[in-house]
Parts: structure tokens; sequence; C-alpha cells
């Protein structure tokens, strides 16, 4: 019997090892930026774009971010670069802002109607 074939999910590979993201998830922002710095300028661009597509990782992405320039993330993020990079400019910020947008909209649970009105006529 074959072995199954590894799926490929529409996951983006991330460019760092789990230790690595792990660490560098766990430090403060300006640890952050001390081991963000010291990758190369591709794997760091990559590493912004990989963590900025994840929820959870998005405050991370914008400190990566703060240390790259307009033209490395419209080379990583095409269009968007521009967007992310105003954002990381002043990250405080914008976290207030997407958490106070998120707070606006946060989705309310759906209630139904009780099933002895549903047949009433």
């Amino acid at each position: 019997m074959l072995a199954p074939k590894s799926v490929v999910l529409n996951e983006a590979h991330c460019p760092v090892d789990e230790k690595e993201l792990t660490q560098i998830n766990s430090q403060s922002p300006r640890d952050t930026l001390a081991i963000a710095t010291k990758l190369p300028l591709e794997q760091k661009a990559r590493l912004c774009h990989f963590c900025y597509s994840k929820a959870h990782l998005h405050s991370l992405a914008l400190h990566i971010a703060s240390t790259l320039d307009l033209r490395v993330l419209e080379e990583v993020f095409g269009k968007g670069g521009k967007i992310v990079f105003e954002q990381s400019r002043d990250v405080d910020s914008t976290l207030a802002k997407l958490k106070h947008f998120d707070r606006e909209h946060d989705k309310r649970p759906v209630t139904l109607a009780p099933v002895s009105n549903i047949n009433d006529n």
C-alpha cells in the first residue's frame, strides 16, 4: 500500500522555523525589532508578509514592517505595500484603531424565533 501524499493546504509557508517564530512572537516589541533586524532583508520581508496574513500575528508583522522601506514592502505586498508601510510608521496607533474597529464590528450571536412561533397562522 502506498503512503498517502502530503496534502498542501492554501497556507503560506513561514520563512522561519516554528521555534524562531515562537521566540520572535514572545518578545517585547523592542526585542522583536532587535531580532528582526538580524534577519536577511528578503527573509524579514517574507516573514512580515506571512505574519500580516494571520490575525494573531498582525502586531508582529507591523513591528517587522517598521524596519522595512516602502520599496521592499511593495515588492512583497504589491499595491498593499503602501498601506502596510503607512500602518507600520505608527504601530501603536494602528493597533489601537484596529482594536476599536473590531469592537465596533463585533458579530452578535444569531437568535432564532421559538419553534412555537414558526407554525402560528
